[in-house]
């Protein structure tokens, strides 16, 4: 299934660039692209709009109403950003994982088979 950016979540001015991506891409990695992307730029709108609220605004005239939005923002990108990245170095840690330790396995099994196999299973002197 091709994920397709929601309407205004990404600027148009990202549109020749996300078609040529979709043509070139494979759909999960255009969609993991579409992700990071739509999540990157959310943050950064998102900081942009808190410090213009911050500076356009005395200390003393700061509310909730405007102040609230984008850190709510700021920190779903946050997290969303950083879930992708510790999902992605577990799973590469846990295959290099399972490859060392199979192959030392795969390894002392087949050590001991051939010793097994060998000289009608008299592997001992």
């Amino acid at each position: 299934a091709m994920v397709y950016p929601a309407e205004g979540l990404l600027p148009a001015v990202l549109d020749p660039l996300l078609e040529y991506l979709s043509a070139n891409l494979p759909p999960s990695l255009y969609s993991f692209v579409v992700k990071l992307l739509s999540h990157s730029f959310a943050a950064v709108s998102a900081c942009a709009s808190l410090g213009a609220s911050l500076l356009s605004n005395a200390p003393g005239d700061w509310n909730a109403q405007t102040l609230l939005p984008p850190i709510i923002t700021i920190l779903a990108a946050y997290l969303a950003l950083s879930s992708l990245y510790r999902t992605t170095s577990w799973l590469l840690r846990l295959i290099f994982w399972f490859m060392k330790w199979g192959t030392l396995l795969g390894i002392f099994i087949g050590g001991v088979g051939y010793l097994m196999g060998n000289a009608g299973g008299n592997a001992v002197g």
